[in-house]
């Protein structure tokens, strides 16, 4: 975690990694470093970059990134922050009304609650992006 907050994301990345390959079988299925490793590709996904590794038969960063956050939905379905992930991969890939779609049902669901504001911050951004700046201050 210290490595992500200093945006040191090669590192970050390998250290979640280490604990999601050679962690016990609960380190494996950790939701936090499942999360964190989805929340580092996306920080790290450049356009070119996944045009680049789709044309070369790769996995895109932004395609993993969403395997993991609907990875750990599928053990943990009111996860707020896999939720949030997989909104702003959808965001990232152009589909914008998706994603404020599911912001707007995080914000719903958290209550107020763990995720809630992350899902207030999102959708405001996606009303600012669409140039409604007003829907962003409510």
């Amino acid at each position: 975690a210290v490595h992500s907050s200093a945006r040191e994301w090669h590192r970050a990345k390998q250290a979640f990694d280490s604990v999601l390959r050679d962690g016990s079988a609960d380190d494996r299925r950790d939701a936090y470093a499942i999360i964190a490793v989805g929340n580092v590709l996306v920080n790290t996904a450049g356009r070119a970059e996944e045009e680049a590794a789709a044309q070369q038969g790769k996995q895109p960063k932004l395609e993993r990134a969403m395997q993991l956050f609907l990875r750990v939905l599928d053990r943990e379905p009111s996860n707020a922050f896999a939720a949030q992930g997989v909104g702003v991969v959808l965001a990232e890939k152009g589909y914008a009304s998706e994603a404020k779609e599911v912001f707007t049902l995080v914000q719903e669901a958290a209550g107020g609650g763990a995720g809630a504001g992350a899902g207030t911050v999102n959708l405001a951004h996606m009303h600012v992006l669409e140039n409604r700046p007003l829907l962003a201050i409510k």
